[in-house]
């Protein structure tokens, strides 16, 4: 479990095989990703899956820093600040 933003992204074997979750809501970071990369905004996003934008923030940053940490640049990922 990460701290993102204050915002924790989770994973759990039980939970979307596995996939990293915004802590408390049955949503995969990997969801968020994508239709952020379609186009969608943050306040969109965080209207149609009920989060917070700080939430929708915090999976957009997990993503970012997994890709950092990997030494891989994700292509598509936009700033979200």
């Amino acid at each position: 479990m990460r701290l993102y933003n204050g915002v924790r992204i989770t994973n759990n074997p039980a939970i979307f095989s596995g996939r990293p979750i915004v802590n408390g809501h049955r949503i995969a970071v990997h969801d968020i990703v994508v239709h952020h990369r379609i186009g969608m905004l943050v306040e969109e996003l965080a209207q149609g899956y009920g989060l917070t934008p700080e939430e929708v923030v915090a999976a957009l940053s997990w993503l970012r820093s997994l890709s950092s940490r990997l030494g891989r640049p994700r292509k598509g990922l936009t700033s979200v600040a």
